[in-house]
């Protein structure tokens, strides 16, 4: 260990900024990135300890300024980490910050859906080098447009104004899903969705219905039946597929456009008797694995999460090493339908 030169302490410094010795400590030897000490506090603590003539053998007060992008922070919701694209995610971020070597720490960050602005005190260049935001409500969005931040932030499928995406093109997604069932011969039409608000999920269901409008089917007697909505889980999609059957006209072809309902989409069906793809065809959004082991397997669109997540982390680490971020970055991605019994090619 360092044998000081001074006889100034650890504890004579913290009493004069008002700060715990530990604190000052982790400081002094070079570890306040490891504890996330805000970077003023830490600058704090050697204009101080400089001042009051704190020295060691190693001159720890000169210590080497923390790296421009030690910390990038990705933020989700927790409810979504075991539903949601949280692994397929990580793989292709993970691969392209392993192209950079050892030079960029990864955070996940949990934050409750809509309540984004609790976490406001954290996205700061004080705790990180940047974020990628995922799972974000209109709240969250609408909280972020109305907030600067200091730090370089990259929306992952989910576009606000100010700041960059990288996305899915939703809209297809729903206009695609509707032509399929169109071409399948349909006339009875209606969806399952998640009841909370996000533009994501509302593109799908506007890219579906406006595909339907445009057919000019309606004039011959096809029908639109009301959305139904339950919250984004099995139970979620169970309860919403009882209230569709309750309104008394069943539809030939349904959209879920979060497969974390599909499970409870299908459970109910099965109770009901409902055949599918006989009685009802069906089309999801997501990756699920369920997707492919249900019995019958569910037809849906699948994003290039790996793909999209390996842009996202591209994205941003060309924000921190050029020290500048755009809002007109706008990075879009196709969405492959995946074919299986539940409504076929």
């Amino acid at each position: 260990m360092a044998k000081r030169q001074q006889s100034v302490s650890v504890k004579q410094i913290a009493e004069t900024l008002g700060l715990s010795p530990s604190t000052v400590s982790m400081v002094l030897n070079n570890r306040s990135g490891e504890f996330r000490i805000a970077e003023s506090t830490s600058q704090r603590v050697l204009d101080t300890a400089q001042e009051l003539g704190y020295r060691t053998s190693e001159t720890r007060v000169k210590r080497k300024k923390r790296g421009f992008g030690k910390t990038i922070v990705c933020t989700f919701c927790p409810h979504n980490f075991e539903k949601g694209p949280m692994s397929s995610f990580y793989e292709g971020f993970y691969r392209y910050m392993k192209s950079l070597g050892n030079h960029y720490e990864t955070i996940i960050f949990p934050f409750e859906l809509g309540l984004l602005k609790q976490k406001m005190s954290f996205i700061s260049k004080d705790f990180m080098a940047g974020a990628i935001m995922i799972a974000l409500t209109d709240e969250d969005l609408e909280f972020l447009e109305n907030t600067k931040f200091d730090v370089p932030i990259v929306l992952y499928n989910r576009t606000a104004k100010g700041y960059c995406s990288v996305l899915t093109d939703d809209y297809a997604v729903g206009n695609s899903a509707m032509e399929h069932f169109i071409k399948r011969g349909h006339e009875r039409f209606g969806i399952v969705s998640p009841n909370y608000s996000s533009r994501a999920l509302s593109l799908r269901s506007t890219g579906y219905w406006d595909k339907l409008r445009s057919s000019g089917l309606e004039s011959k007697g096809a029908v639109a039946l009301p959305v139904t909505f339950g919250d984004d889980s099995d139970s979620g999609g169970y309860l919403a597929t009882k209230e569709l059957l309750q309104n008394g006209v069943l539809p030939t072809a349904l959209f879920v456009p979060s497969d974390n309902m599909i499970s409870g989409v299908l459970r109910c069906l099965k109770e009901h008797n409902v055949s599918i793809p006989g009685d009802l065809e069906i089309i999801s959004y997501g990756d699920k694995p369920v997707n492919n082991i249900v019995t019958p397997s569910i037809t849906s669109f699948v994003p290039p999460t790996q793909e999209m997540s390996y842009n996202s982390a591209k994205l941003l680490h060309s924000f921190i090493e050029s020290g500048t971020s755009t809002d007109t970055a706008r990075l879009s991605f196709e969405a492959t339908c995946i074919f299986r019994e539940s409504s076929p090619e």
